[in-house]
């Protein structure tokens, strides 16, 4: 459930997607050329095909056809790896999205316990054409209960309804975030933010922003000036 370390610092020096937007039409295949061989060297590394992907996407929001097509080839030559078929049912998620869901339903029939299948359900049960709270909320939880220390079902935890789910989420948190000071935990305090704002009452905002002063002194304390997400976070927590 978790990248190394060493994929940690690979995804670390991925630019930030501000910066992608922006891009140049050589800088944007670069980017793409500098992911594909890094693939190569960690073929089986889910963490850098989920971020190939979202860069893909970012770059090219026209050309979803190629990435899934990239994909399709790729289960082709593995044709019984549970990554691979994991990896071209997301490929798929945004143009032919009902295919999607079928593939990651396959994936969990082979392993009820592939975590991350359970992740790309819930988000896609909680987007407007496939919206089902209670599909979504099973998902998440089932994503949380085989990653309890990944960070990445919180997000999309906003979206849900449920108060009760969502203190429970902002317990859990609140505890996963903790002191840790790595730059990946930076976007996840604005996460946090929102939701300890929506599981308070309006007479608990204040107190609310008391929290949220702390958090910011000891990010301050951090001076990583050099990281967008740091900087963004600092300027979210601000406002």
């Amino acid at each position: 459930c978790a990248a190394s370390q060493g994929t940690k610092e690979i995804l670390h020096q991925l630019p930030a997607k501000p910066y992608l937007y922006n891009a140049t039409e050589p800088s944007k295949r670069e980017t793409l050329a500098s992911m594909r061989r890094r693939l190569e060297s960690r073929p089986d590394d889910l963490f850098l095909h989920r971020a190939y992907q979202d860069i893909f996407r970012v770059l090219f929001p026209g050309k979803q056809g190629s990435l899934v097509t990239e994909y399709q080839e790729r289960l082709r030559t593995h044709p019984d790896s549970l990554l691979y078929q994991y990896l071209y049912a997301r490929s798929l998620i945004g143009s032919r999205t009902p295919e999607a869901v079928s593939q990651l339903e396959k994936v969990l029939e082979r392993s009820p316990d592939f975590a991350w299948a359970h992740l790309e359900l819930a988000e896609i049960y909680l987007t407007s054409t496939f919206h089902d709270q209670q599909k979504a909320q099973a998902y998440l939880q089932s994503f949380m209960t085989l990653c309890p220390s990944s960070l990445a079902g919180y997000e999309p935890a906003l979206k849900i309804d449920n108060l009760d789910f969502l203190r429970a989420c902002t317990s859990k948190l609140q505890t996963l975030i903790g002191k840790r000071t790595g730059w990946e935990v930076f976007p996840y305090y604005r996460i946090l933010w929102a939701l300890e704002f929506r599981v308070a009452p309006t007479s608990e905002h204040d107190q609310v922003r008391k929290l949220v002063a702390q958090d910011l002194q000891r990010l301050r304390s951090l001076d990583q000036r050099q990281d967008w997400e740091w900087l963004q976070t600092l300027r979210e927590g601000y406002r």
